[in-house]
């Protein structure tokens, strides 16, 4: 008789058994780090669309103010007297899967970008599942990621 070539069933079976099992502890977490991730990219596209309206407030000199509801971001400016929108909208919940919750549903940027009728900063919280990522936004206008200090 000569060498034998191959694998037997049984050490086939074994190895496929040892796969499902480390796939059954790996799966949780990838679907939780996948909801963090989520809940983060919406914080960033939140921060990015707050910056960009105050860069167009300041640039164009206009008077600029981005609403925010649980699922869309829109930015509007007063061009010329007419209120237009100067970014198209976000929408959170298509792009990311995520909601969003805000201690205030409007923020104003005068025509230099500094941030108007704020006087305090202002917590934004982005949720994805049961992951969240916040950002915070001070009475200057500045944007951050992370919460905000007390």
């Amino acid at each position: 008789m000569g060498t034998r070539r191959g694998f037997t069933l049984l050490e086939v079976a074994i190895v496929v058994v040892l796969m499902g099992i480390m796939g059954g502890y790996a799966a949780p977490r990838l679907l939780q780090a996948r909801t963090r991730a989520s809940a983060r990219s919406a914080s960033q596209a939140v921060v990015s669309q707050l910056a960009r309206t105050r860069d167009i407030a300041s640039r164009r000199r206009i008077a600029t103010r981005v609403v925010l509801s649980s699922t869309t971001i829109r930015a509007f400016g007063t061009i010329n007297g007419v209120e237009q929108e100067v970014l198209p909208p976000l929408s959170l919940t298509t792009e990311y899967g995520a909601t969003l919750t805000s201690g205030k549903s409007e923020i104003r940027f005068d025509t230099r970008g500094f941030a108007s009728g704020l006087t305090g900063h202002v917590e934004v919280s982005t949720y994805h599942g049961n992951s969240y990522a916040k950002l915070c936004i001070s009475r200057y206008g500045n944007v951050r990621l992370g919460g905000c200090l007390s």
